[in-house]
């Protein structure tokens, strides 16, 4: 082979090389957004239900007691999911393989907690209130 033949060699290995990791860099980029969106996708979903909760009444296992804005009584398990951890009432805990929710039901709303996914306290980066039961309502 001669020397252009080898140069031209090399240049193609270089820009597949570059391709590559360029491919690779857009893929994890892309996963990282699609996690993002699942866990907003997530905590939107929880926070209508967590409102069609509030509006059934006790009788069809709903939490319409009290005032709109109550949601004490709620639990994942009302909703149709399961809870991971359930602290003495105060804070619900679910994770799934892409997101990690930390609900905390109050007398005057429900507080939904996006954390990163290995669930660290302290790693919060959304959140949400749900105040009632309107659309207006979720914060």
């Amino acid at each position: 082979m001669g020397q252009q033949q080898l140069l031209l060699l090399i240049v193609g290995v270089v820009v597949v090389g570059l391709a590559v990791m360029a491919g690779v860099e857009s893929f994890a980029e892309n996963q990282r957004k699609f996690r993002q969106d699942l866990t907003v996708h997530l905590r939107n979903d929880i926070a209508s239900k967590a409102q069609l909760w509030k509006m059934t009444p006790p009788l069809l296992g709903g939490g319409n007691v009290g005032t709109s804005d109550d949601f004490r009584a709620f639990t994942l398990n009302a909703i149709g999911l399961q809870e991971s951890e359930n602290h003495g009432g105060v804070e619900v805990l679910h994770r799934t393989e892409y997101a990690c929710l930390k609900l905390f039901p109050n007398t005057d709303r429900l507080r939904i907690h996006a954390l990163t996914t290995d669930c660290t306290d302290g790693s919060w980066w959304m959140g949400m209130d749900v105040r009632g039961v309107t659309p207006e309502d979720i914060t």
